[in-house]
């Protein structure tokens, strides 16, 4: 993966966000693109370290054509890489990293507003976000609920789940 942008509708390619390594797909709100990815260092394969970031793309920019966009901000998330597509709601992003951190960012600046050991274990899912609360899976099976919103508060915790959830 290399950061490459392309119009689904016919491959058109838009924009290239520079990134080495991305995981994950790019979300989007009414004003902004988001997107997190992940520097490889050298020696990730051994240490697992990786730099990863997420970005955020005023969306007007990719309409505009331009082959290279600068992004409203970018923010360093640490060292654990992100295989989950981030969520999006009320002007926040999700991001859980395979070290099992949430972390929530203001949609607009890009201000942390809280970091989240879950204490799950290696997390490769996406946030799920569905009647007013975070839902986050870790690949054992163990799951974390709680209200969604500038900060997390730990409401709920199963320990194997073994379905796909639905918002319905």
């Amino acid at each position: 993966p290399r950061g490459l942008v392309h119009r689904a509708s016919d491959g058109e390619l838009m924009a290239d966000v520079g990134a080495n390594t991305l995981y994950v797909v790019p979300v989007a709100d009414a004003e902004r693109v988001y997107w997190v990815g992940s520097t490889v260092a050298a020696d990730a394969t051994v240490s697992g370290n990786y730099e990863t970031w997420a970005m955020a793309v005023p969306a007007e920019s990719l309409d505009a054509g331009g082959r290279t966009v600068a992004p409203r901000w970018r923010v360093s998330l640490g060292p654990k890489a992100v295989y989950g597509t981030p969520a999006t709601r009320d002007g926040l992003l999700y991001v859980v990293d395979r070290g099992g951190v949430l972390t929530i960012l203001d949609g607009q600046t890009g201000q942390e507003t809280g970091r989240y050991d879950l204490a799950t274990g290696m997390v490769s899912a996406s946030p799920v976000l569905a009647g007013g609360s975070a839902y986050l899976f870790a690949e054992d099976g163990r799951a974390v609920m709680g209200p969604a919103g500038r900060t997390f508060a730990f409401g709920a915790r199963a320990t194997v789940i073994c379905a796909t959830p639905s918002s319905r």
